[in-house]
């Protein structure tokens, strides 16, 4: 599993409700791919203000920042790193919006249904939680959600989480096809599995979540990375 799929499995994390931000928060989750070879992952992401991190793997770190868009890739094995303003995000995201384009136009033409959020009604402890599950299809991609009952410690959390929904690259994963747009979830997702087309399972379970001072140079690029020049993503369909 490359640091793209647990990207996109981690986002699928970040779909909760849009609340006012508060506090410093830490994220730790555990990633894994099943008939992989590979240990399961295990990724840290960290959330100040409008700013977020996330380590991936010891060798990649993602930077956002979601007030502007802007996303700094860290190659820590390389020293280098590739910072995407917010613009040529959005540029990227049309790009797979136009590629997609014709595949939407044949769903729209079978009057495909909107992709619902279903109650299963089973329920199964988390990680010392109670939790109950969901489940969605997006065209096909099929997504269960363990989310835990209200009531519990989590709800405090949820407004550091909101933001991260709308970062330009939670987004992305949702215009890859894997997650659905604007899907809210009625709590905070303990365990989250994604089912490929392909077979392979994803799933992302939340092993820690606290609220922590976090110091402001963890978002910045660290000394001695080299810049990568910017891909161009083509040009923009709308002047600015």
């Amino acid at each position: 599993m490359n640091p793209w799929q647990v990207w996109i499995a981690a986002a699928a994390f970040l779909c909760g409700g849009v609340m006012p931000l508060r506090a410093d928060l830490v994220i730790v989750q555990k990633v894994e791919e099943s008939g992989s070879r590979r240990p399961p992952a295990e990724i840290v992401i960290k959330v100040k203000g409008p700013k977020l991190r996330a380590d991936l793997s010891p060798e990649i770190s993602i930077l956002m920042d979601t007030a502007t868009g802007e996303t700094t890739t860290l190659c820590h094995d390389r020293k280098t790193c590739l910072v995407l303003s917010g613009s040529a995000t959005r540029r990227l995201q049309e790009q797979i919006r136009q590629l997609q384009g014709t595949a939407r136009q044949a769903a729209a033409a079978d009057a495909s249904p909107a992709v619902q959020l279903t109650a299963t009604g089973r329920h199964e402890p988390i990680g010392g939680r109670d939790a109950d599950i969901y489940t969605a299809e997006n065209g096909a991609v099929k997504i269960t959600w363990w989310i835990a009952k209200k009531g519990g410690d989590w709800e405090k959390y949820l407004p550091q989480l909101a933001p991260l929904q709308r970062a330009p690259m939670v987004q992305l994963a949702a215009g890859l096809g894997f997650l659905p747009a604007g899907l809210d979830l009625p709590g905070l997702a303990l365990k989250t599995e994604l089912n490929a087309p392909d077979g392979r399972r994803i799933a992302t379970t939340l092993l820690a979540i606290r609220e922590e001072p976090i110091e402001n140079g963890d978002f910045a690029v660290p000394p001695g990375y080299h810049a990568i020049a910017e891909p161009s993503f083509g040009t923009p369909l709308t002047s600015p």
